[in-house]
C-alpha cells in the first residue's frame, strides 16, 4: 500500500538515519534549519534528569533551549562535533554515555560478570583516577576461557569506542585521556558504590536497566563480588 513502509524499509531507514529524534531534538533541528546557530552547549542535572542547555543565536538575539539527555542527542552532538563548555561537564556527559554503552555488555554476559570484566580491564590499563576510585573493590579474577576472551574483546571495543568518539568526533587530543578517565571514575563510583544521587532509579519496582535519562539503574550493575559471576567460576 502506498504511503506505508515495510519492516525492511524501516530497518534500512534506521540503519541510515538512526532512531527517530526525540521531540526536543527534533525542535532543535527545526530551529537550526530556520537559521539559528549553536553558540555553546552545557550539561546540567535538572529536577527532571540530565539535560543540555543549548545557547542559540538568531538575528543577533540569544536564547536558551533545554534538551533532555538521550541517545539521539548524543548521536547528533557527535555528528556535529558539539563539545560541552568545560572538561567537568564533558566528563559527566561521557559517564552517562558509558552507562548506556556498557549496558549491552551487561545484557550479553550478565551484570555481575560485566562488573568483573570491567574491573579487570580498567586495572590492567591503569587510568589513574578510575583506578584510585576502585582501589577498595575485591580483586576477583574471571576464569580464562572463550567467554572471558569474548568479554574482554567486547570491553576493549567499549573503551576504544569512547576514546575514538572523543578524538574523532569531538576533536580532543591530549585532553581525551583525562576526560575518559574522569568519566570512567564518575561512572565506576556510581556503578560499584551504588551512589543513588541523580542517576539511578529511585524505585526498585522500576527494575533493572537504563532509566529514561540513559543512566544504569541499580539492577543493571551490582557491586563486584556480591554474587557469583556468570558460570559460577572465577580465577584467583
Amino acid at each position: 500500500m502506498l504511503g506505508m513502509s515495510t519492516p525492511w524499509e524501516s530497518f534500512v531507514a534506521r540503519a541510515i538515519h538512526g532512531e527517530p529524534d526525540e521531540p526536543f531534538l527534533a525542535l532543535l533541528r527545526k530551529r537550526l534549519a530556520g537559521g539559528y546557530q549553536v553558540v555553546r552547549v552545557s550539561f546540567e542535572r535538572t529536577s527532571k534528569g540530565p539535560a543540555y542547555i543549548v545557547l542559540l543565536s538568531h538575528l543577533r538575539q540569544l536564547s536558551k533551549m533545554e534538551v533532555p539527555h538521550s541517545p539521539s542527542f548524543t548521536r547528533w552532538s557527535l555528528a556535529n562535533g558539539i563539545r560541552m563548555v568545560s572538561v567537568e561537564e564533558e566528563e559527566e556527559r561521557w559517564a552517562l554515555v558509558a552507562g548506556e554503552r556498557l549496558q549491552a555488555i551487561a545484557d550479553d554476559f550478565g551484570a555481575d560478570y560485566a562488573n568483573l570484566i570491567f574491573l579487570e580491564r580498567v586495572r590492567a590499563l591503569g587510568p589513574p583516577r578510575t583506578t584510585r576510585a576502585l582501589a577498595g573493590e575485591a580483586a576477583t579474577r574471571t576464569a580464562p576461557g572463550r567467554e572471558q576472551t569474548r568479554a574482554l574483546r567486547e570491553m576493549n571495543a567499549f573503551l576504544e569506542g569512547l576514546a575514538a568518539d572523543l578524538v574523532g568526533a569531538l576533536g580532543y587530543s591530549e585532553e581525551a585521556a583525562g576526560i575518559l578517565d574522569g568519566a570512567l571514575e564518575r561512572f565506576a563510583r556510581e556503578m560499584f558504590q551504588l551512589d543513588l544521587a541523580g542517576l539511578w532509579h529511585t524505585s526498585e519496582s522500576e527494575g533493572p536497566g537504563l532509566r529514561p535519562g540513559g543512566a544504569p539503574g541499580p539492577g543493571a550493575f551490582r557491586r563486584a563480588g556480591a554474587t557469583v559471576p556468570r558460570g559460577g567460576r572465577t580465577g584467583r
